[in-house]
């Protein structure tokens, strides 16, 4: 089957989003006005006129699990004194708002060392955190602030897109106020890639950081960063007797999925192997990574062909398991044609499962006046998953393609298909 060096194998699946940040990077805090006699002056709470600006600091923890945040704030109130029938008013703030990624934890703020009164408030996508100077601020006047928060990292499978691990992390470091500059810092020992906005990448004993300045649109600044320590990575390592050789690097913190995908390789592989009637094809070891959902670009699992490497989501799915190491035959190498291919790979994962008492996979059912129909001659590698149209065509795609060769070996009978 014609997968194809570094192709998506597997059940689409739905690319994980990421909320940016798109509104209240910084607004101001009104607080009621205290009114003097006429012809004095005249304090109001400001309405606007409040600049922020801004430097961010994220620095991955893998010890702690989280992206440690680091926030310097300058408050700067630019509204002007207004003169009027010979009264002077004059505005002021109290304190400041600033829109924070919605998993913050451990918030803080200090002036000079003095603890400042916070409070949060859920909005769409982030919090909103409120701090409160140490005294009000007046016209041409400004205070620096320090915020720290953490972001933990989420649990294999949560709904958090957070991961901080001694092999993996990942997180979407944001911009704040009216104007700033991100620094992100990659402890030794991992590889770090950005992608997003724009950012330079240096790297000085080891350690990386990512760097912007002079953000001004901060509502839609944001960069994702994905640093991978492979030495981190579990080697567990499993032979078989019938020569399957298999090596499972999974982070460390994930037992469960080292455990589910040593178990079924170990009864699933030989029966692979009975169904197909065709000798294990991987000389050396086959490596199987785990690898964080969305950066699979909305596949379950990648065969890698000619580096004997399968990477699969954390998401834990047999079928899939199965099917990506099915394509150690059904590949170029055997077949021109994907959908011959992962048809191939789907059939052949479903009935050793089947063999090997686990729970039955069926395709979905499919017909050519679907909205999403392709026809499978047609039925090309899309490369990423970013939209539903294109999930639909590849959710019918497998589903097609696995319909019809189910049919036929059912058709030919295993013997057939053997010999």
């Amino acid at each position: 089957m014609g997968v194809g060096p570094a192709t998506h194998e597997g059940p689409a699946r739905p690319l994980s989003g990421r909320r940016v940040l798109l509104a209240l990077a910084a607004t101001v805090l009104a607080l009621a006005g205290t009114f003097a006699p006429a012809h004095v002056p005249i304090a109001r709470a400001a309405s606007d006129g409040l600049e922020l600006t801004t430097g961010a600091t994220y620095t991955i923890s893998p010890a702690r699990h989280v992206v440690h945040v680091a926030l310097a704030v300058t408050a700067r109130n630019n509204k002007p004194n207004v003169t009027s029938g010979g009264v002077v008013t004059k505005y002021f703030y109290d304190g400041a708002r600033v829109a924070i990624q919605p998993e913050a934890r451990n918030i803080r703020a200090t002036s000079t060392g003095v603890r400042l009164t916070t409070s949060t408030k859920a909005a769409d996508g982030y919090l909103v955190l409120e701090v409160r100077f140490r005294a009000s601020l007046f016209y041409q006047q400004s205070t620096r602030i320090d915020i720290t928060f953490d972001l933990p990292g989420g649990a294999p499978r949560s709904k958090s897109d957070i991961r901080v691990g001694s092999a993996f992390a990942t997180f979407v470091a944001w911009a704040f106020g009216d104007e700033g500059s991100v620094r992100v810092v990659v402890p030794k020992g991992f590889d770090a890639e950005a992608t997003g906005s724009d950012a330079t990448k240096s790297t000085s004993a080891g350690t990386t950081v990512f760097r912007s300045t002079g953000i001004s649109d901060v509502g839609s600044w944001y960069l994702v960063v994905n640093a991978d320590r492979e030495s981190a990575l579990t080697n567990e390592r499993v032979d078989l007797s019938g020569g399957e050789h298999i090596v499972i690097r999974a982070w460390p913190e994930d037992a469960a999925w080292q455990k589910r995908v040593s178990a079924l390789l170990t009864t699933g592989l030989p029966e692979l192997v009975e169904q197909t009637g065709l000798n294990w094809p991987v000389t050396g070891d086959l490596s199987i990574f785990e690898v964080h959902t969305p950066l699979l670009e909305g596949y379950a699992g990648v065969f890698l062909q000619g580096e004997d490497k399968i990477e699969i989501s954390e998401d834990l799915d047999d079928l899939t398991i199965l099917h990506e190491a099915s394509h150690a035959w059904f590949n170029g190498d055997l077949f021109d044609g994907r959908w011959i291919n992962e048809g191939f790979a789907d059939t052949y994962a479903a009935k050793a499962l089947d063999g090997i008492g686990s729970p039955s996979f069926t395709p979905g059912t499919v017909s050519p006046t679907d909205k999403a129909a392709v026809r499978l001659v047609d039925w090309v590698h899309p490369g990423r998953i970013t939209d539903a149209e294109t999930d639909a065509r590849e959710q019918y795609g497998y589903d097609a393609s696995w319909t019809v060769i189910r049919s036929i070996v059912r058709e030919v009978g295993d013997p057939g298909m053997q010999h």
